[in-house]
């Protein structure tokens, strides 16, 4: 049958198994001689340490070290080096802008090296490494930086005939240097390329080009801008404000008053200090979004719905609207009615009506005084007035923008 080791017997096994004859120990030796870094890699690790420091001095050194030795370097060793001489530092050796520098499209001329980005760049051609968009961002950066949008420019292009798609950060920096140096043309130029390329501008570019046409006084140029904002963007940013004020501030019979105060309700607003009165009206949806979302709200309905009965519920809304609420009636009334003899509660729909009559007529009231409209006539009552917001009356024909 079996036996039982005693301690002494397990502890000269576990002895032999870190002898030499067992073999282990030479294995581990092995592996230590045969351990080596892959070419390249050494000098990676040093260009990543120091462009993630900002240490320019000892990035430059690493690379000069590496050309001169012929360690091979990769493609990412170029961009975090171009990265570097374009004003930015590295985080974890994706090359990304520190907080500081994230929101700069143009970094100061002082904070590049195009002497280095050239050389760097130059070295990449020579060894036929394989450039990427973030090559050449990085050296749109630098031609910006050196007040030469149209360098800029020219690098965008060279990347798209090498086939690399851009991205905005590509394009931003020469429309925002051309925008610095007051060339307008040079901008919507700029602007045109980001569009050809499928790309639409950030708030950022609104900005950059509302100065650029309030420091050129073109002030209708500058006005049709901010229409097209209007379409564009939904919400304003602490930047773009500061620059719509920079506008507004120079124009010639415009005043920026310091603040406002909104009635969400009506959209009444008054300003101040001048206490200057104003309607506003919410803008949510393009006249061309609005007419597609309606037609297809239409156009579900229509497939659910019996076509007459939709159709007269849109008439019966034109004649009856614009309401500022909508009782769901069937969900009112139907609600707690999950007991056995439940059924559908008038009563229900009736208190919910009650409850929002006089906040309707408030609300209609507050919007015709601000917009200094009369109280409409009371319509005479006829037979075929609806009794029900669900009834649908016939007569009326559809409202244009209606679903």
């Amino acid at each position: 049958r079996g036996s039982l080791r005693t301690p002494r017997a397990m502890a000269d096994v576990g002895q032999k198994r870190h002898n030499s004859d067992w073999g282990g120990g030479n294995r581990d030796q092995k592996r230590k001689k045969n351990f080596a870094p892959k070419p390249g890699q050494a000098a990676r690790r040093e260009i990543d340490v120091a462009c993630a420091k900002g240490d320019t001095a000892a990035a430059f050194a690493a690379f000069d070290a590496a050309v001169e030795s012929g360690e091979p370097l990769q493609p990412h060793s170029f961009n975090v080096l171009l990265h570097l001489c374009s004003g930015g530092t590295s985080t974890g050796g994706n090359y990304k802008d520190d907080a500081k520098t994230a929101k700069v499209v143009v970094p100061p001329k002082d904070a590049v090296h195009p002497e280095r980005a050239n050389a760097i760049f130059n070295k990449m051609v020579e060894l036929d490494v394989q450039r990427t968009e973030m090559t050449y961002t990085a050296l749109a950066r630098i031609e910006a930086a050196s007040g030469e949008p149209r360098r800029a420019l020219d690098v965008v292009k060279r990347l798209i005939d090498e086939r690399l798609a851009p991205k905005l950060r590509t394009f931003a920096p020469a429309l925002h240097a051309f925008c610095m140096k007051g060339d307008i043309e040079g901008a919507l130029e700029a602007e045109a390329e980001i569009a050809n390329a499928g790309i639409e501008i950030s708030e950022a570019e609104y900005g950059a080009l509302l100065v650029a046409y309030a420091d050129a006084e073109r002030w209708e140029d500058g006005l049709a801008l901010l229409r097209r904002m209007r379409e564009e963007i939904r919400t304003l940013s602490a930047p773009l404000v500061e620059s719509t004020r920079r506008f507004f501030d120079a124009h010639p019979g415009w005043r920026v008053e310091e603040s406002a105060a909104v009635d969400e309700a009506t959209g009444a607003a008054a300003s101040a200090p001048t206490g200057k009165r104003m309607q506003l009206a919410a803008i949510n949806l393009s006249a061309s979004d609005r007419a597609a979302l309606l037609a297809g709200i239409g156009k579900l309905a229509r497939e659910r719905e019996a076509k007459s009965s939709f159709d007269g519920f849109v008439r019966w809304l034109a004649r009856r609207g614009p309401l500022p609420y909508l009782v769901d009636g069937a969900n009112v009334g139907m609600y707690n009615q999950n007991f056995q003899e439940s059924r559908f509660n008038f009563n229900q729909v009736e208190k919910a009506m009650n409850a929002l009559r006089p906040l309707a007529r408030d609300t209609h009231a507050a919007r015709r005084d601000a917009c200094g409209e009369p109280a409409p006539a009371p319509a005479p009552s006829t037979a075929t007035e609806p009794k029900r917001a669900g009834d649908s009356p016939p007569g009326d024909s559809p409202p244009g923008d209606s679903p």
